[in-house]
Parts: structure tokens; C-alpha cells; sequence
């Protein structure tokens, strides 16, 4: 370029390559986050393409109505080039895709070369490139004279609109993705808000599945609510299955609101009609919530499960292993810890200490090691104040001194950490057949 009289096909192979160059970099921009030093790349190769030494680079705000500098070279920072544009002449401004000279705009830009005249009087920008896309400008590209003082050529103005062109079409990507974006966010706050309605309305008929308690404190559905939650996120479980967790423990016994209240608040043994009955409640919340779509994935199947054993003994599918699901393990757990520590119809709650015996026997056969292990941080961190689902808490307070909890939590983690996979235990009895805790 800088010849004083390059050939035809030097100057071709030039332009090519010039906006070969282009393309690179607003690959790179579209990879690297739109930057305005992208964009300051891209006026420098289009300055540099035409040989000025003056040049800027406007962006079209619509909010604004203004052309906003992003990228400027060898003009002064005093001089302003933020630019009114309404959005009809933005239109119009997109129609003429062609570069022009300031001085003699046409009819349809007259205005914004006034206003770019006016605004940068003295300056020596000569030359307006549209940004141009199919409905409205995306900015404008304004370039001062050549150095070499030559007149542009028709080939230079049809490359300087080519590349003018391949800018306006990033900016455009840009404004897509960012109304994507947008888009994107706002569903996320309506399903976010969505989903805390829809958990506080299921919150309020656990509630109502619990019945009365004293004080008004949590009812059994929302401390094993908690308690699974809580135990999921100390498993390092993603906030969604934590969520389902919740959910799952809120609605883990709606199979019993179909059986007789006798039989559930029956303060002796129950025969084996009875037990048969309040056995089939895993099942019954399974037909009565297969059919629900649930923002958080199946939670049926994870209620089914409820009452099962990791070694196979439990009901009503007599799976085990790894045939339960993480989730499942852990609403067992967090069902049988807070019916332990709840008063049942038939006796008062154990003692934590007895809790605990009863959780060192029989993990590894009707509780997952794992799980035992995250259910005692839950609780000793939630002791200490760190819980985001905290319910299950006041019904600790009555258990015992917090410190003799925690030191006792402590001991079985270590038991735990030394935990063999075969050992003998009992089958703990967390509830009479009746109602299993709740």
C-alpha cells in the first residue's frame, strides 16, 4: 500500500489479506468475551487498510438513542463523538451501507454528517462507513484522510464496506446474544419465583399432613425435609437435588393420608393386617405422585423408596445397594434419625446416645455408610449455626446439650471411618409398624 504505484494484483493480495485479518479477529472476539480492545483491533485494521492515521469506532446504543465511541485512534479526547441517533434515523442509516465523505453526505445521512461536522470540526475525519444491519445501523466507522493524501478509489471504499460489513455483523451477534441473555435471566427469575411458590405451597399442605404441633414448631415432613437436604449438601450435591431432596422429604408420607388414623396413632403393637396396611404407604405416595411432573425430576420414585435397606431387607420393592438411588439413601436416613428423636404414639424418643448405638449398628445394612457420615455433619454444623435448611434443629434442642451431641457425632464418624462393609446389626426399630415415624 505505502508504494507509490502498487500493481493491481499487490494491491488484490492486500486487500485479502487485510480482510483475512479482519475475520481473525473478530473470531477471536467472538471467543474472547467482545471486548472494546477487540474492537480497537478492528479499527486499527480497517485505518490501516485504508492508510489513515485518524479513525473511531461508534457503537448504536438503542437505549440510549446515542452513537457511542468504543475504539478511537489519533483523535483528541476532548473532542466528543457521543452522537444523537433516534431509532428512524438509525433505520435510515442502515440503508446506505455505502462509505461517504462528511462533507458531502446525501440526503438520508445529512443530519448525522452535520452533526459528526459539527462535533468534530477541525478534526480531519473525512470518511463515514455505516455499520449496517438488516433493520438498523449497529454503529458507524469515521476515518480521517489518507495519509498520502490520495483520493479513496472505488476498490478502496468496496473493501472499506466489505469490513464494514463483517464488524457490523459481530456487533450484531452481540446484541443477539445479550437479548438472549436477557431472555435467559428473566425466565430464570420467573422460574425461580415459580419454583419457591410451588415449594411453599407443597411446605403448607406437609403442614397440613402433619397435623398440629406443639408451638407451631416444624412438623415431622419438614425436619426430614431439612434433614435430607441438608445431608444432600454436605454430600456436595448439587442445589437441584437438594431441592428434590426437600421436596421429597416434605412429601414422603402423603401414602399415609389414606389409612386409617387409628391404625397410624395405635399406641401398641399392631397385628399383621395392621402392619401389612402401613407397609403399603411408599407405594400409595407412588400412584398418587408418579403422574406429576416435578421441576426437580422424579420424586415418586425417590419416596417410593423411602423404607428400603441398603442390604436388600426392606419394602416395598426389596432393593438394595446400588439399586438405590443416593437420594432414596438418604430420605431413609434422615426419616429414621428424626423419628428416633421425635415422641412417637408408642414410646417417648430415645435418648440420643441410643441414637446413636442404633445408627452405628446398622449402617452398612439398613443405612449407607456415606450417608450416616454427611448426616453427622449436617447435624453438628447445623448445631454449630451453619444450615440452609434449618427445621430440623428446634426438635434437636430437647435431645441433648449441643457440645455432648457433637462429641458424640464425632465418635461415630471416626467408628465410621474405620466401618468394615460386613458386620452383624440389628434391624432398628425407628417407629412402631404402625407408622414408621411419622
Amino acid at each position: 500500500m505505502n508504494d507509490a504505484t502498487p500493481t493491481p494484483s499487490g494491491r488484490l493480495s492486500y486487500y485479502l489479506s487485510a480482510v483475512r485479518e479482519l475475520s481473525i479477529t473478530l473470531s477471536k472476539r467472538a471467543a474472547g468475551g467482545h471486548s472494546d480492545r477487540s474492537l480497537k483491533d478492528c479499527l486499527y485494521g480497517v485505518m490501516g487498510t485504508a492508510t489513515v492515521a485518524k479513525g473511531a469506532l461508534l457503537v448504536w446504543d438503542r437505549d440510549l438513542r446515542l452513537l457511542i465511541p468504543r475504539a478511537r485512534k489519533g483523535l483528541r479526547a476532548k473532542e466528543k463523538l457521543n452522537l444523537p441517533l433516534s431509532i428512524s434515523e438509525s433505520k435510515d442509516l442502515a440503508r446506505k451501507t455505502r462509505p461517504f465523505p462528511i462533507a458531502l453526505a446525501g440526503a438520508r445521512t445529512s443530519k448525522i454528517a452535520r452533526r459528526i461536522r459539527e462535533s468534530l470540526d477541525g478534526s480531519g475525519v473525512q470518511l463515514a462507513i455505516p455499520l449496517a444491519l438488516p433493520r438498523e445501523a449497529a454503529g458507524l466507522l469515521l476515518l480521517g484522510p489518507r495519509i498520502d493524501k490520495a483520493p479513496f478509489s472505488e476498490a478502496d471504499l468496496d473493501v472499506m464496506e466489505h469490513m464494514a460489513f463483517m464488524i457490523a455483523s459481530s456487533l450484531g451477534e452481540d446484541r443477539a446474544r445479550r437479548r438472549l441473555a436477557d431472555e435467559v435471566r428473566r425466565a430464570g427469575r420467573q422460574t425461580t419465583a415459580m419454583e419457591k411458590i410451588y415449594m411453599e405451597t407443597v411446605h403448607a399442605l406437609a403442614g397440613v399432613l402433619d397435623g398440629e404441633t406443639p408451638g407451631g414448631a416444624p412438623g415431622h415432613s419438614a425436619r426430614v425435609a431439612a434433614l435430607a437436604a441438608e445431608t444432600g449438601r454436605r454430600l456436595g450435591m448439587s442445589t437441584e437435588r437438594c431441592e428434590k431432596l426437600y421436596l421429597a422429604g416434605l412429601l414422603h408420607d402423603i401414602g399415609k393420608q389414606v389409612i386409617d388414623r387409628d391404625i397410624l396413632g395405635k399406641s401398641g403393637s399392631l397385628d399383621e393386617d395392621e402392619r401389612e396396611i402401613v407397609s403399603q404407604h411408599p407405594e400409595i405416595a407412588y400412584d398418587i405422585l408418579s403422574h406429576i411432573e416435578f421441576p426437580w425430576g422424579d420424586v415418586a420414585e425417590v419416596i417410593r423408596h423411602h423404607h428400603e435397606r441398603v442390604d436388600g431387607a426392606g419394602y416395598p420393592d426389596g432393593i438394595g445397594g446400588e439399586e438405590i438411588s443416593v437420594e432414596a439413601k438418604i430420605l431413609i436416613l434422615a426419616e429414621a434419625f428424626d423419628s428416633m428423636t421425635s415422641d412417637q404414639p408408642w414410646r417417648k424418643k430415645l435418648t440420643f446416645g441410643t441414637v446413636i448405638e442404633e445408627l452405628s449398628k446398622s449402617m452398612g445394612m439398613q443405612f449407607d455408610v456415606e450417608v450416616v457420615a454427611g448426616l453427622c455433619i449436617a447435624v453438628e454444623e447445623g448445631l454449630n449455626g451453619d444450615s440452609k435448611y434449618d427445621e430440623f434443629l428446634p426438635n434437636l434442642a430437647s435431645s441433648g446439650d449441643p457440645e455432648i451431641i457433637q462429641k458424640m457425632l464425632k465418635v461415630l464418624r471416626g467408628e465410621i471411618e474405620a466401618c468394615k462393609p460386613a458386620r452383624a446389626a440389628d434391624i432398628i426399630e425407628i417407629a412402631s409398624p404402625a407408622s414408621d415415624g411419622a
